[in-house]
Formats: C-alpha cells, structure tokens, sequence
C-alpha cells in the first residue's frame, strides 16, 4: 500500500524531477507515478456498488496520451455509484494505435489501467473489449470511419495539412478502426446499458464508441477538459457543448425575474473576458483606448484542432475553403476592410494550432489593402475588433455569441452549440451564405428578433455555466491531477463542482442546467436574521 508519508516522497520526487527539466513531455514520463498515487486514492476510497435493479451506466476506462483520463474516469464511475447508479466498466484493451501513441507507451497506460481496475476487483462489472465477439461491418462504414480518421488526423497534426507519408504513417487508418468498431459492436450487442459515458468522443476510440451507441439507440454522455477546466455533456461531444440548445430551452421558460439575473450574470463574465481578467484569460490586452484596429467584416476563428471544430463544417469543404470563399466574395462585392482574427489561445503553447491560415491568406490575396490577418501573438484585443464591426462571420466560435450580445449582425457557416437559436443568421447551403453575406454587405440583413436577451442567455449557459473551473480535471499538472488525487476522497466527492458533474450524468440533466440551478439558489437564498 502507497502510505500518506509514500505518497508525499513519490510527490516530492515528480516535482524535483520536474524542476530538472525533463527532456521529453514530463506528464508521459510521469503517468506510472499517477498510476501509483491513484492506487493511493482507490484505497482510501468508500466505493459502493450500484443497487443493480437498473440499467448500468456503462463507463468507458481507455489510454489517453498518457494523461490522467483513466483515472479521472474511474473516479467518476465511483462518484456515480455513490450517488446510487449501477455501473458497468468498458476497459478498451484492443491495443489499437491511437495518435501521438507509441506502443511502448500504450502498453504501459493498458498495464496500469489494468492493476487499477484489478484493485477495484469485482466491485463493478467489467467488459474488456478484447475479448467482446466481432460484429460484421454495415453499409455506410467506410464513409464515417474515413472522416473519423481524418478529424483524428487533424488533432494529431495540430491542424497542418496532412502530407501523404504522415497520412500512410497515421495509425488510425480507417482499416484498422473497422475492427475496433466491430468489436464495440459486439459489447453493445451483447451488453444492455442505460447510457454510456466516456472521455473525448472524437479522439481515438472514442469515437468509434460513439457511432456504434448511436446506431444502437444507447445516449452517450461525454466529458472532456485541459488545465483548470472541465465540460460535459449528457448526450453529444463535450468539447462541441452539444446539449446547450436543451439546456437553452428550458432557461427560456424561466421566470423574468431570474432571466434578468442570468442576463446581469452573463454580462458580467464577459466584462471579466473582454479586460482578460477571466479564467481563460486568451486576452493578451485589455480594450485599447487610443489606436484601435477596426475593421467592417470580422472572421473570428476556431483552433483548427480543438474538438469544438472537428466536424463541424456544414456548408463548406474545410476551413480554408470556408476562408477563402468569404474573403474573395467581400473583397469582390464590397469596399469594406476585413480582419481574420487568429484565436488569441493559439499563443499559449499547448493551443497553438500548426494551421497556418495567415499564410494562406497572404498566398492567395497577397498584400490587400483591405484584408488584414491578426495573429494570436499580436498586442489586440478582440473585442476592439468586434465593436467596430458591422457583421461578424464565425465558424463555431464563442465569440459568435458575444458578437450577438453586442448587437452585431452575425452570420455562422458551421454547425454549433448556438446556430439553431435564433440570434444568428444560418445558411443551410454554400449559395444561400453567400447571400446572406451579400446581404450583410449591403446593410440590408437586420439583427434577429430578441438578439440581444437570447444570446445573453446563451453566454450565460456556456462559458458561465457549463465550464466547470476546477482542479478535479482530466490534465496532468501540478495544481489538477496532483492536486485532487491527494485530496480525501469523502471531500472530493461533496466538492460543489464535483458533485455537479456527478449530478448531471446521474440525472442526464445538462450540467449548465445543474451549475444555474445551483447559482440559483445561492443567489436568491434568504438572507439570516
């Protein structure tokens, strides 16, 4: 057993080797001492099986880059039993090369993962993949595993163009995900579940756990996160907040009195956001009061790479021809000046995309007087941008619902959380955007009904409610994976945001829904005599 005076030496020691500088990424060099300190927790923690007169939640343990998503998702799965659901382990075994894995790598993850899940013994039922009867493959496979592999691809790649030994070099060919999803196919055929719950649902094999629940009629929940943050969704891509339209209609019905709150709410994050002094903090500067860039149509981009963009395009090939197609078409039907705004996330280095959309644009427009591109690393803020604007074109970025809040005209081209809500524009068809663009050109698209208030809401529900700050996270670094591993297990689980999370996959209640109902009641809570 991994004693408390163990477990603060092994501590000790990750942080003095950290302090040495190790010479390759130093969370994989550190995952077998996570490993030992989550054995650590596992002991000191009340688990409790579920009653058993439900379905089970089926939760999905896999590698992860060598990051602490096993045991994040193990500690979910206790949380949930807690909380009196059934649970069911997935363990994805297959062995099935993942991006920026290495097989000595995976294997020590799969070995690891394994000592963790034979700690936990028969507490919960468990289902190793590898051993799960293979389905036959379905008409329509080859199109949906080429275009896994390809966003898989494209978050490996951080983003560049895909060179054609990198894509013969790549291990998640389409070939190789048809045989893990056949046998996904013959756990779900062979298993009943109420729900799954699994990290990612893009990345890896995740995705591949994903489609074959959909096809069987099985809801996915999914959770996802980086430093300090956490989000999840009872029924879609975390990453992509796929459950806010639902969280969205419920808030609308609210009464006025609490959706005034909300909107005093909302605004009052983005004034954090806008002078950066949010938890974000993309913001390199705050407002600028003198010498302010503007410019009449502003493109806001996505990173390339991040999950709130993989696959997301709807009326357009890709990113770059979504680009270029709205550039040449202002530049052509206007006189009015444009700035494509690189994600300002993109100078910290773990965002930084290898995209290169700057020089794509200096490529095909050259030095246009009436175009510019502003990289992440330039002293500008955003929202200076967005004030001086009179139509913002976003793909699927937050900032489309600020700009809405703001009161400008917005035009999306790709699916996201808030393109169906009814205060942006949305074109169902590359010639239908390219109208409504013109219209926008022109002055004659006029801001949607009740713009304003919606998109209030809205940005009280996503950046306000639905990301989870917290230390309780799925990234590696000193103040989240170490800091709540050494944490009580009993205070853990009561810890507000904690039991947040928990709450919305127990109840398959968005969990914006959950953190409002909480803020909520502090809010409005009566004050003592």
């Amino acid at each position: 057993m991994l004693r408390e005076k163990n477990f603060r030496a092994l501590w000790r020691w990750v942080q003095f080797r950290s302090s040495r500088g190790h010479p390759v990424e130093r969370y994989k060099e550190e995952f077998p001492d996570g490993a030992r300190a989550f054995l650590h927790f596992l002991r000191r923690c009340r688990v409790e099986p579920g009653p058993g007169a439900d379905l089970p939640l089926g939760v999905v343990v896999l590698p992860w880059v060598s990051t602490p998503t096993p045991w994040f998702t193990l500690a979910l799965a206790i949380g949930l039993a807690r909380r009196g659901k059934s649970i069911s382990l997935v363990c994805d075994d297959s062995g099935l090369g993942l991006p920026l894995e290495t097989p000595e790598r995976l294997h020590v993850q799969n070995a690891h993962i394994a000592r963790a899940l034979e700690t936990l013994g028969d507490t919960f039922p468990l289902a190793r993949l590898s051993e799960q009867p293979p389905q036959t493959a379905r008409d329509g496979d080859a199109r949906a595993l080429q275009d896994l592999s390809e966003l898989n691809l494209t978050w490996a790649l951080r983003g560049a163009p895909p060179s054609e030994q990198k894509r013969r070099a790549f291990p998640l060919a389409p070939e190789h995900l048809a045989r893990t999803l056949a046998l996904v196919r013959g756990l779900l055929h062979n298993a009943r579940y109420e729900s799954l719950v699994l990290p990612g649902g893009i990345y890896g094999t995740s995705g591949l756990f994903r489609l074959a629940a959909e096809e069987a009629g099985i809801r996915v929940a999914t959770f996802d996160g980086t430093f300090g943050v956490v989000q999840i969704c009872v029924e879609g891509i975390a990453g992509q907040q796929s459950d806010i339209p639902v969280a969205f209609r419920e808030l609308e019905r609210a009464a006025a009195e609490t959706l005034d709150w909300a909107r005093g709410q909302a605004r009052e994050a983005f004034q954090r956001r806008v002078e950066a002094r949010d938890e974000a903090a993309y913001q390199a500067v705050p407002p600028q009061q003198d010498g302010v860039l503007s410019a009449d149509v502003v493109i806001p981009m996505n990173v390339e790479w991040d999950a709130a963009a993989l696959g997301r395009h709807t009326i357009f090939q890709n990113t770059e021809d979504w680009i270029t197609a709205t550039v040449e078409f202002v530049l052509r039907h206007s006189a009015q000046t444009i700035a494509v705004r690189q994600h300002p996330a993109e100078r910290k280095k773990f965002e930084r995309s290898r995209f290169d959309i700057g020089g794509i644009l200096q490529e095909r427009f050259g030095g246009n007087p009436r175009l510019r591109f502003v990289s992440a690393d330039e002293p500008v803020n955003t929202y200076d941008l967005i004030q001086s604007a009179t139509v913002v074109l976003p793909f699927a970025s937050t900032i489309g619902i600020e700009a809405a809040a703001m009161g400008k005209v917005v035009l999306v081209s790709g699916a996201s959380c808030y393109s169906d809500l009814d205060f942006v524009w949305k074109a169902s068809s590359h010639e239908e955007y390219l109208g409504l663009l013109g219209r926008a050109l022109r002055g004659q698209l006029p801001r949607k009904p009740h713009q304003v208030d919606k998109a209030w809401l809205c940005y009280y529900l996503t950046p306000t409610c639905n990301r989870v700050w917290t230390d309780f996270n799925l990234a590696p670094g000193d103040s989240d994976f170490w800091t709540w591993v050494a944490r009580d297990p009993e205070d853990l689980f009561e810890d507000a945001a904690v039991a947040d999370m928990l709450t919305a996959l127990a109840k398959n209640r968005p969990l914006s829904l959950i953190r409002h109902e909480r803020k909520v009641r502090e809010a409005f809570a009566p004050t003592p005599a």
